[in-house]
């Protein structure tokens, strides 16, 4: 979980809870939370969209 939110640049936003960040930082927190399922494969629909 740390190495994705690094990866994401989310660690200072790591203790927030998902419904007080703005839309940008939402989609970057659903992002990091993908990022630990640890797949071979990662299918994303429009990943930047609304990113801050």
């Amino acid at each position: 979980m740390q190495q994705a939110l690094e990866i994401t640049n989310m660690r200072s936003l790591a203790e927030r809870e998902l419904d007080t960040l703005s839309g940008g930082k939402r989609q970057q927190a659903w992002i990091a939370i993908a990022l630990t399922q640890d797949t071979n494969i990662l299918l994303l629909d429009e990943p930047t969209t609304f990113l801050d």
